[in-house]
């Protein structure tokens, strides 16, 4: 008998009180309502989240009987099936494109996948020595095991792993935004792509805050004079940012920093001016105007009004009162 067989048997006493001293009765299931394996006791499945990424579905309740059907996969509304038979007949890989669909909700069209796919391919180096330190020194059987363990060793590369903030989150966003906006106006495929990476970082910041007068200003000004959404907030950001900065604490600082501006040796005045100014540069430098020839001194009491009871007002750093907010719309005309 080899040693190994011999610590088998060996082991067989333990085994066996591991089992005795671990064994639930059945009925303390029911008594406590516990689910066993994410099942009912009639064998359908219970909820366990809400999402609106995936579903699996793999039978139907027919009469109280449970009668199984074909699997069923489905990645945010479209069928697994239906989109491994896609690019299949397109010759094709698809890992990108379902990347996009289950990260942002919809397909993307060419000009967004190949933009993705360039800001993933720029994302897969792998630090020095990772692959022979990682993998090929501690080879494994299970391949899943092994890109388990790999994913959880890059963890300790990431010298931002624990940020999750809003601020940093917003702080990336600037930056790409800084850095892109410039090119994608002047319609260049690198901007663009950058662009598009900025909104979606700012789309999760902002998700998870208020986005207060700047955009509460902007709704009002859209349904009056039919101003574009977007040109609106370009147009009111500055003068918000400037409304707001004595409750801003160091956070102009960051932002200055992310706009490009180098902040050694600026006080707190400073660098709060240095992040208008900068933003206020870029909105001129990609044409946005900075006055408003269509308000009239007569309809200052209504924006005001509408912008003050907006939903977007109380996200605001800084309280506003209806004639704060007159004050701040009279600096566009």
């Amino acid at each position: 008998m080899n040693r190994q067989n011999e610590n088998m048997m060996n082991l067989k006493p333990l085994c066996d009180k591991l089992i005795a001293g671990s064994r639930i009765e059945p009925q303390l299931y029911d008594r406590f309502h516990v689910k066993r394996g994410l099942r009912r006791s009639d064998g359908t499945g219970v909820i366990a989240g809400i999402t609106k990424i995936c579903n699996v579905h793999g039978y139907v309740v027919n009469e109280g009987e449970i009668d199984p059907i074909p699997g069923e996969l489905i990645y945010r509304g479209y069928q697994i099936n239906d989109l491994i038979s896609h690019t299949e007949q397109e010759n094709r890989f698809g890992f990108e494109e379902t990347v996009y669909l289950l990260l942002l909700g919809e397909l993307p069209n060419r000009q967004e996948l190949d933009a993705f796919t360039r800001h993933l391919s720029a994302c897969r180096p792998l630090p020095d020595n990772f692959v022979v330190d990682m993998i090929l020194k501690a080879p494994s059987n299970n391949i899943m095991n092994k890109m388990a363990r790999s994913v959880l060793a890059l963890y300790s590369y990431d010298p931002e792993c624990e940020s999750r903030s809003i601020e940093n989150e917003l702080r990336t966003a600037i930056r790409l935004i800084a850095k892109n906006l410039r090119g994608a106006v002047a319609n260049e495929a690198e901007g663009r792509e950058g662009m598009a990476l900025g909104q979606f970082v700012t789309g999760m910041a902002f998700s998870n805050v208020g986005l207060g007068i700047a955009h509460s200003v902007a709704h009002t000004l859209g349904a009056v004079y039919d101003t574009p959404h977007g040109v609106a907030c370009a147009m009111m950001l500055p003068i918000v940012m400037e409304y707001n900065a004595d409750v801003t604490g160091e956070k102009y600082k960051a932002i200055a920093e992310a706009m490009g501006v180098d902040t050694a040796g600026m006080d707190q005045e400073t660098y709060r001016k240095a992040a208008v100014d900068a933003v206020r540069q870029l909105s001129v430098d990609v044409g946005i105007p900075t006055k408003l020839a269509a308000i009239k001194e007569e309809d200052l009491e209504f924006l005001a009004q509408s912008a003050a009871a907006d939903a977007c007002a109380p996200g605001n750093p800084k309280a506003a009162s209806v004639e704060d907010i007159k004050g701040l719309i009279r600096k566009l005309m």
